[in-house]
């Protein structure tokens, strides 16, 4: 970019544009079939206000860093710490682990005399 500048400016949304952001990213991503963590990039119609998914990033960078990626930018910009970001990554992580994991049988044995 010329004079180093960003090519967006990352605020964070109104409450009632947040809502249609957040219901359009969830639907995206359950549509995708999404799993972990994922960033979905969201186009609004300039006319018309209607939001558009651009694309699912899967696994997009992460870096706190605001002039390194988009994540960091944003996280600067809805108030949330990188930190809080990785420690939620991970808590799903788990999560999801644990649901893989294969659960004991349980047989009922009877006693012989």
């Amino acid at each position: 970019m010329p004079g180093n500048e960003n090519f967006y400016e990352y605020a964070p949304a109104p409450e009632s544009l947040r809502r249609r952001l957040t219901m359009l990213s969830k639907k995206a991503y359950i549509a995708l079939g999404g799993k972990g963590y994922t960033r979905i990039d969201i186009r609004q119609d300039a006319q018309t206000g209607k939001p558009y998914v651009l694309e699912a990033n899967a696994q997009c960078g992460l870096s706190e860093d605001e002039d390194y990626t988009s994540i960091g930018a944003i996280l600067k910009a809805s108030k949330v710490s990188y930190t809080q970001v990785i420690f939620e990554i991970l808590q799903d992580a788990v999560r999801r682990h644990a649901q893989k994991q294969p659960q004991p049988i349980k047989r009922k044995t009877k006693a012989v005399l």
